[in-house]
């Protein structure tokens, strides 16, 4: 199977110049949020965005991992995989400063019981994902089972502590796929 286009955009975001520029040495990446500006800057009916958080993470001597707010904003042109965006957060201030206690934990309970299960779910959701971002562009309109799988898995796999920031840098996508003001 042939790895999803949002993964390789994600893994160009951590091989970027600007990624290694403002991230400290424990970076994660969070689920990509979608967002379509109509008209596009361009002209052309539409440009569609991925989104994401960078936010920091310390192991856990037990296992897993402490989550810490995000301290920048990346936006990715989806159609050419080029950085539009990187907003360091702790300059802009663009949600209220949270300190440097931790926000959460990784692995939330919401997610699959083994590394299998959950890589599984993880491939699943990725693939949906390059399903949504065609669909927002000049791809087939996403039809309400793929809708109903994303949301599901987007659901279970995303950070509970992290969905005021994912309403944040997208209220549409957030609301349609996440659901209302959970958390």
């Amino acid at each position: 199977m042939a790895e999803a286009r949002t993964v390789q955009i994600i893994r160009q975001i951590r091989a970027s110049p600007a990624f290694r520029q403002v991230s400290p040495p424990h970076t994660a990446v969070s689920w990509p949020v979608a967002v379509r500006h109509r008209p596009a800057w361009d002209g052309a009916p539409a440009a569609v965005f991925l989104r994401a958080l960078l936010f920091g993470f310390r192991d856990r001597p037990g296992g897993g991992a402490d989550l810490y707010p995000p301290f920048a904003v990346v936006t990715v042109h989806w159609p050419t995989g080029r950085i539009a965006e990187l907003t360091e957060v702790r300059y802009a201030r663009v949600w209220p400063h949270a300190g440097r206690r931790p926000i959460g934990r990784f692995p939330h309970d919401g997610l699959a019981p083994t590394m299998t299960a959950y890589r599984a779910d993880r491939d699943r959701l990725f693939g949906h994902y390059d399903t949504v971002f065609g669909s927002l562009g000049d791809g087939p309109a996403l039809d309400d089972g793929t809708a109903g799988e994303f949301a599901e898995l987007l659901r279970r796999m995303a950070e509970p502590e992290l969905l005021p920031f994912y309403r944040a840098i997208g209220p549409g996508f957030t609301q349609r796929f996440l659901g209302g003001d959970r958390g």
